[in-house]
């Protein structure tokens, strides 16, 4: 089974260069992951996608079309993107093929809230330890995977039964217990999220423990549709000085890249992060 796809696409670049941490490489090319509680199977063959997953195909298809956005045509969002910042034109070329995931926002909200002051390796160990305890197990071509678990199943794990699986930092654990609760409780709409102007969004979230500006902007860029969100952290203090030689503090810098972007800003970001981790701006020579 397979789904066509508008090129430049990316399937290998999209899927590994952090967007979302429950992707693995397996074998002739697949990856596999968990999407929606479901165990899929994923390989691109130029224009096309190919898939395998536990449920109809589709249902599959139209999950993985929302998913990897393969409606949409990016070429105009590299346009309009060149036009307001010539300086990104060289991280188009190499990487126009990137896309922005539309993760389902509760896994991206708790995805993103054990990142701070967390090594990437251990953000994947929380969120796949959370999913082994609390998740339905998943089975699909001999592999087995453990679908996330929701919101009711971490509420009613307990902080305590929490911070044992030792998740990164104490206050990660008391933070997805609180996150569970509001959700559950109806304090936190996620969907109510994309229907509300980005700034709006922001600041509704940025109410909850453990979720500042940076945070934010992930869980809004990649589950919420706020294609302007911009998430700074050090990569992007650094690919912001190296390509577009923009310094400032991070609400300045928050500013300056939205002004500089436009809508696009959260599409730039993403090739800047990228960018500053693969080459450097001098001849191409990877960065170490």
């Amino acid at each position: 089974m397979d789904l066509p796809v508008r090129r430049p696409f990316d399937l290998e670049l999209t899927l590994t260069m952090g967007q979302a941490l429950r992707w693995r490489e397996g074998e002739e090319g697949w990856y596999v992951g968990v999407l929606r509680g479901h165990l899929i199977k994923l390989r691109q063959t130029y224009d096309r996608v190919e898939f395998r997953c536990n449920v109809p195909a589709d249902d599959a298809r139209h999950l993985l079309a929302d998913y990897l956005r393969l409606d949409e045509d990016v070429l105009p969002v590299h346009q309009a993107l060149l036009e307001r910042s010539p300086d990104m034109a060289e991280l188009v070329e190499r990487y126009g093929g990137l896309r922005i995931l539309r993760q389902e926002p509760w896994e991206c909200l708790i995805t993103y809230v054990c990142s701070p002051r967390n090594m990437v390796k251990n953000n994947i160990r929380a969120v796949e330890v959370l999913a082994a305890h609390y998740g339905e197990t998943l089975s699909l071509d001999g592999i087995e995977r453990s679908a996330f678990p929701t919101p009711a199943a971490l509420e009613a794990s307990g902080v305590d039964e929490l911070r044992a699986l030792w998740l990164g930092l104490p206050r990660h654990a008391e933070y997805i217990h609180d996150l569970a609760q509001e959700v559950t409780a109806g304090f936190l709409s996620l969907d109510d999220l994309r229907g509300m102007p980005y700034e709006e969004a922001k600041r509704h979230l940025m109410t909850c423990k453990g979720i500042g500006s940076k945070v934010a902007d992930c869980i809004l860029l990649f589950s919420c549709d706020k294609r302007e969100a911009f998430p700074i952290d050090t990569n992007i203090r650094r690919a912001l000085r190296a390509f577009c030689a923009l310094e400032g503090t991070d609400s300045q810098l928050l500013e300056r890249a939205r002004d500089r972007f436009g809508k696009q800003a959260g599409y730039a970001s993403q090739l800047l992060f990228h960018g500053i981790r693969t080459i450097a701006p001098n001849g191409g020579r990877t960065l170490r």
